[in-house]
């Protein structure tokens, strides 16, 4: 399995007060059918310092690969947007997303099968 993550800035937050916003799309390959996605946000004040989790979702929500009979829907790109609307002075640093891919039998626990970090 493939898991590529890209972040992109939709919208820089200019000022205190404005809105940010970025999305993280994900290139998807070799998923097998029911395969779950969870994603994080993260937040760093410097490159290198600590991570912050400013948001996550697990794989047991509804991001789920639907599985449509098509071998193409198991391959291809997932797009997730994240947004701070009046930014604080605070809210400063390098915003990053962490996608994994996860799959679940019956009675057993999540196994994580891929793993994508983005660009800061």
């Amino acid at each position: 399995p493939v898991l590529g993550v890209v972040a992109r800035r939709l919208r820089e937050a200019t000022a205190a007060g404005s809105t940010f916003e970025m999305s993280c799309q994900a290139n998807i390959q070799n998923l097998p059918p029911g395969t779950a996605f969870s994603i994080l946000i993260l937040s760093e004040e410097a490159i290198g310092s600590p991570s912050r989790e400013l948001a996550s979702l697990g794989p047991e929500m509804v991001l789920q690969l639907e599985d449509s009979g098509e071998p193409g829907r198991r391959d291809g790109l997932m797009l997730f947007q994240f947004r701070i609307q009046a930014v604080q002075v605070t809210d400063r640093g390098f915003y990053s997303c962490e996608m994994k891919a996860w799959t679940k039998q019956p009675g057993e626990d999540w196994v994580e099968m891929a793993k994508g970090v983005s660009n800061k």
